[in-house]
């Protein structure tokens, strides 16, 4: 753990039973102890997902090496690399470049929906060994069919355009940089250094103990409230004591600046709520600007009952008081 919650939804439909292995929060290294503490005679399949969502960890050719000895030829390892395109501190590689020299079948996957920016249009694809060919092939003829030809031009056209994959590579890690700089100011809550990928993790689990918030999700929906500037409860990913943060907003900037400065300002997450929940019962209360209750003599009484109405609510059920007979009846 973390993973990207896909993974283990994808392989309860296939009936799988899931086994984690951890990443240390601290290096953003694999636990290659726990990997192999969770390998058995029966795992089919290992996941490794570099750079990472939602760590932003960087797995390295030695470290791919080690994964590869642990599973030993017992599973086929998928590798997931959609994030690849964007390394703030790395050379990038694939793990295709190491297949030759691996014992255990390779699987890459990747897309153009993430360093590209195919967001809605999204084309993806996989490199494997030639006996998963004909399988996948029937898998998805009887699910996807075919992509779109109009985003598959799309992604052809995409390659001639690796300035724009650079630019916003530099674009993120400046925004990592920044990150990392406003969080040095905050106590209670460590920003986790991402290598590359969209996100960037909040270790809040020290903030958590001491003000008393139950989890990641409260303390997502407090930062909403007071701020409007929307996290991922890090329970999403396996790590209910985090939150994670993604670049990819215009004004990601000024979030963090908001950010930072309610959890180092008002360290429950609570400041300036009782204010602006009082500004939105005035909002919702429009009648006190705009309405003047009349004058006693000016009320009704409806028929048959006790309740006073005014004259803006009157109906025809409703008799006038006559001239001097006090106000509404009581």
């Amino acid at each position: 753990m973390p993973y990207y919650p896909l993974y283990p939804f994808t392989a309860r439909l296939a009936g799988a039973r899931v086994r984690h292995y951890r990443i240390d929060l601290d290096t953003l290294q694999v636990d290659l102890d726990s990997l192999a503490e969770a390998m058995s005679e029966r795992t089919r399949i290992v996941v490794v997902n570099s750079p990472g969502n939602p760590l932003g960890n960087v797995i390295d050719p030695a470290t791919f090496r080690r994964i590869d000895e642990i599973v030993g030829g017992r599973a086929v390892v998928i590798a997931d690399e959609i994030y690849n395109n964007v390394h703030f501190d790395d050379e990038p590689y694939s793990a295709v470049t190491l297949a030759d020299e691996m014992t255990s079948p390779l699987v890459v996957t990747n897309a153009f929906s993430k360093a590209h920016r195919m967001y809605a249009r999204r084309v993806g694809y996989a490199i494997v060994p030639d006996e998963l060919v004909h399988p996948l092939t029937v898998i998805q003829h009887h699910t996807l069919l075919t992509t779109d030809p109009v985003p598959q031009f799309g992604a052809i056209a995409a390659l001639d355009h690796q300035e724009g994959v650079r630019e916003l590579t530099g674009r993120y890690g400046a925004r990592r940089d920044y990150t990392l700089e406003r969080f040095g100011e905050v106590s209670a809550v460590r920003a986790v250094p991402a290598r590359g990928s969209f996100y960037l993790t909040l270790d809040c689990a020290e903030y958590l103990r001491r003000h008393d918030i139950p989890g990641s999700l409260a303390l997502a929906e407090r930062i909403m409230r007071a701020t409007r500037v929307a996290t991922v409860p890090g329970s999403d990913f396996g790590l209910p004591d985090t939150l994670r943060l993604s670049y990819t907003s215009a004004r990601y900037e000024e979030g963090i600046d908001r950010l930072a400065e309610l959890l180092h300002r008002c360290p429950s997450g609570r400041c300036g709520r009782r204010r602006r929940h009082r500004a939105t019962r005035l909002r919702n209360r429009p009648w006190r600007r705009r309405y003047r209750w009349p004058t006693p003599s000016a009320w009704t009484t409806c028929a048959g009952s006790a309740r006073d109405v005014p004259p803006s609510r009157r109906s025809a059920s409703c008799a006038t008081p006559a001239p001097g007979a006090g106000g509404p009846a009581g």
